[in-house]
């Protein structure tokens, strides 16, 4: 999968923000946006909703609330919700796996 807009890791919490469209599309699942409430809604197949809402770390997986490590950003440029991509692969049944990767140049 690719995007258009870079992933950006914030620094304090070591959370890595992509676009919801790129995560949640990319998964399958199906996204609305809610301009008024600033709230994100994803559907998934297997019947999981998700609701975001941009500067809130609360989130409602079925109406369950849950804490995030770090709230969505929509920053001015690229003007599109950026979201915690570890919470919201897991909620949606994907598995994250980090990794280290080592450059060394001699």
């Amino acid at each position: 999968m690719t995007t258009d807009i870079n992933p950006y890791i914030e620094r304090s919490t070591n959370t890595v923000y992509v676009p919801i469209k790129f995560i949640s599309e990319g998964l399958g699942e199906s996204v609305s946006w809610n301009s008024p409430t600033l709230e994100v809604t994803i559907k998934s197949k297997n019947g999981t909703i998700v609701r975001l809402t941009v500067g809130s770390k609360v989130a409602y997986v079925n109406d369950e609330e849950k804490l995030m490590p770090s709230a969505p950003d929509m920053p001015e440029y690229p003007n599109r919700v950026m979201v915690p991509l570890r919470f919201v692969s897991e909620v949606l049944g994907a598995t994250v796996i980090t990794t280290t990767i080592w450059n060394i140049t001699c």
